[in-house]
């Protein structure tokens, strides 16, 4: 299918074939109708686009602070290699478009096939001609109702909810500052209320616009602003203003402050900037809201991803509400929208009409559409697109006597930077499908890393019969049913941590691969880093103990991983690697746990203390905390035994002391492994075997599990014992064993040449 995509790097716009979406849980299939262009978003956009470099860290300080942190953690090379990934990264534009439905998804309720539905979002609604949008999303178009008025539903939602933040109601005096499209339509819909109206803006077409949509009053300055209130009986001043304008001083702000009324209410409802003047301000004891897009839902991943409604009785106006109370008053036509229609393109013109916005030839750009070309069925082609079809290369260029298909399924920035670059350094691999959640994703990646196809469907990578092994690097929740997708189909699996999320799904998941004798390692890469390795090498046998300190640093309020249904939270997600490490160092499985969380009684604590004790006798402690400072470091492994001691700091050095001598081994910008585990991973996957026996990861799941019961009920856990046979060490064709292989040539290349 086509979409259109911004370049950040330059703001370049582009026609794309990509692969279309496919259908999810809780959202619909969409075929495209009409689209709506949000002109002074999307031109904001393309402006930033075609800044330098300077200019866009400049405008954008809170990333440069992310880029600067990133330097810290990571090192210059790597930081420069992932600004570098995001720049070149294609950006979907578009967020309020019309369509019918052509697939109703799993736990979707009052849509059918067929639908003419308005969609919204960012990232869902975009200018692409099959969308999935979930159902929060969407609003049913009323009779009456056009495509080319419904394409503009979410932008008009805006108008609507700034309208309800103003407070304004029957004969109320409301001043609208910036007579946009978006400004218009909320002159309108102030209209409908019972508002009285008065509009500001500079250019003298759009004043005129707004006295033909209703406003009592439109004019072009402060004073003459303060006249048209004075006529209207308002000469205290307006009851209301929203601003409308985008700007980058702070002009509209100060204008609305001086035509406000004493305890008057203001709106920021556009891209300005707010410098608010405090003496007017502060005399008026003026109230100053912001509108937050098209309503309550509004970035909450819980309403809008996963279609958790608010109770009308206390949230009146959602987002989707607000939608379908536009539709209402465009079908009742309180709202006109043909007269703001300035602009009409087609799919295939996206270019020339974005190079139209940045530099317009005749009167204002109000309403921007993009027709598409067919209003029937959406035809989708047969199987993924291919890279090659676009001049790319694909494919290692040497011919390895023994060959490795690799799939991948996720391609978010962990697996775009720490996993794909050491896979392509393998002569063995040949890169084959790669599937993302947007099917603009994997074609980017596909492109860029060479792979041979890209799709948005995870099963046409793992039906594919090139594709030896399949690795896994999406939410966790999606985890377990990919690992048995793949060992149904006889892959061999690679899957990031965490293994799964529940024990229901890990009993199934360990059926599955008992049944099909499937092979399926999971990434937990520490074991492969070469100080790791060191220190291994260096241990003498017997009892140790063991203590694992992470300063893992605070995640944001809203982040997916703190979600228990998609991320797991941080015990399931996270905690596993380190309980993970301490087993394989002692060579002990995990047999008793006791967590006690720090935080107050119904905080949800990111920071706990861990008790194991292991098979063999040995005993670890685990200090894994969100309160440190991201200043300190961030992770430090002691290790006690035979009258030795072993200290390994952030993977960067390692010091021991034995018989008195103490010697330290440095290693640079720390290693955690993810060179190592992943040509570990496919020199295993060309044997047919897993690079971390099986049954190790089961035991470190199985231990976060009972730490999150132990952590709940407040006592130590008996940690089950495995239910799969514990698998005999994995051994290559010159005897080594995964061990052996670990402990010798950490990141040597395969075929015996540097990678």
């Amino acid at each position: 299918m086509k979409q259109v995509v911004q370049r950040y790097r330059d703001g370049q716009v582009e026609l794309l074939e990509v692969p279309p979406p496919v259908l999810r849980r809780g959202q619909v299939l969409v075929r495209t109708l009409r689209s709506a262009v949000s002109v002074g978003t999307e031109r904001t956009s393309l402006e930033l686009g075609r800044m330098s470099l300077l200019q866009k860290a400049r405008s954008r300080p809170d990333q440069v602070a992310k880029v600067l942190s990133t330097v810290k953690q990571r090192g210059v090379r790597e930081t420069v290699r992932v600004v570098r990934d995001r720049l070149q990264a294609p950006s979907p534009l578009g967020y309020s478009s019309c369509g019918r439905i052509l697939e109703v998804g799993p736990e979707v309720g009052g849509f059918s096939r067929g639908d003419l539905v308005a969609c919204g979002g960012v990232g869902y609604a975009n200018h692409a001609e099959v969308i999935s949008v979930p159902m929060r999303l969407l609003a049913p178009v009323p009779d009456g109702v056009t495509p080319d008025e419904a394409a503009f539903t979410t932008i008009g939602a805006i108008a609507v909810w700034g309208a309800r933040r103003a407070g304004a109601g029957l004969g109320d005096v409301v001043v609208v500052v910036g007579l946009g499209l978006v400004g218009l339509l909320t002159v309108q819909v102030l209209r409908a209320s019972g508002a009285r109206v008065v509009g500001v803006d500079l250019d003298p077409a759009k004043v005129e616009l707004g006295r033909s949509m209703g406003a009592e009053a439109a004019v072009m300055t402060g004073a003459e602003a303060k006249a048209a209130l004075s006529h209207l009986g308002a000469g205290a001043g307006a009851d209301s203003v929203v601003v409308a304008a985008g700007s980058s001083d702070a002009g509209p702000v100060e204008l609305a402050g001086e035509i406000l009324r004493d305890r008057g209410r203001v709106v920021i409802l556009g891209q300005t900037r707010v410098d608010l003047p405090w003496k007017v301000y502060y005399r008026k004891e003026a109230e100053v809201f912001f509108s937050r897009s098209y309503g309550p839902g509004r970035y909450d991943p819980q309403y809008e991803e996963k279609g958790v409604d608010y109770p009308a009785a206390y949230v009146r106006w959602t987002e989707q509400r607000n939608m379908q109370e536009f539709l209402r008053l465009v079908s009742t036509r309180d709202v006109l929208l043909q007269p703001l229609l300035t602009h009409r393109f087609s799919l295939n013109e996206a270019e020339k009409a974005y190079g139209d916005l940045l530099s317009p030839a005749d009167g204002p750009v109000l309403g921007v559409l993009f027709t598409y070309e067919s209003e029937g069925e959406f035809e989708q082609r047969e199987g993924p697109i291919r890279s090659d079809s676009a001049g790319v290369a694909t494919g290692n260029s040497s011919s390895p006597l023994h060959e490795l298909g690799v799939g991948l399924i996720g391609a978010g920035n962990f697996a775009r930077s720490m996993l794909v670059p050491f896979l392509r350094s393998a002569p063995e691999v040949t890169l084959r499908g790669v599937a993302t959640k947007t099917g603009l994703t994997a074609r980017d990646v596909a492109l860029r890393q060479s792979f041979e196809f890209c799709t948005s469907s995870a099963e046409e990578v793992i039906s594919d019969p090139k594709t030896a092994a399949v690795i896994i690097s999406t939410r966790h929740d999606l985890h377990a049913a990919l690992v048995e997708d793949g060992v149904r189909a006889g892959k061999l699996v690679f899957v990031e941590k965490p293994l799964c999320l529940t024990e229901d799904e890990l009993e199934s998941l360990l059926s599955v691969v008992a049944r099909e004798n499937g092979k399926v390692t999971v990434g937990f890469n520490r074991r492969f880093s070469p100080l790791v390795t060191e220190l291994k090498r260096r241990l003498l046998p017997g009892v140790k103990s063991l203590h694992y300190s992470i300063n893992a640093g605070a995640l944001p309020e809203d982040s997916w991983y703190r979600d228990p249904g998609e991320g797991g939270g941080r015990v399931v997600g996270e905690i596993c690697h380190f309980l993970d490490l301490v087993c394989f160092l002692s060579d002990e499985r995990p047999v008793r746990i006791y967590g006690e969380a720090a935080g107050r009684p119904g905080e949800v604590s990111e920071s706990v203390m861990i008790n194991l004790s292991l098979s063999g006798g040995s005993a670890a402690t685990i200090h894994y905390t969100s309160l440190g400072s991201s200043a300190y470091k961030k992770e430090r492994v002691e290790v006690f035994g035979g009258g030795e001691a072993f200290c390994l700091e952030n993977f960067q050095r390692l010091v021991y002391t034995r018989e008195g001598r103490t010697r330290t081994v440095t290693k640079g910008r720390g290693d955690k492994g993810h060179r190592g585990e992943m040509m570990a991973f496919v020199r295993s996957a060309l044997l047919g075997k897993e690079a971390i026996p099986f049954s190790d990861a089961v035991d470190a799941t199985r231990a976060t599990f009972s730490l999150m019961k132990s952590i709940r009920d407040r006592r130590p856990i008996e940690i089950s014992d495995r239910m799969i046979s514990p698998a005999e060490p994995t051994r290559f064709a010159d005897g080594k064993d995964a061990k052996g292989l670990l402990l010798e040539g950490n990141g040597q290349s395969l075929s015996g040449g540097n990678p």
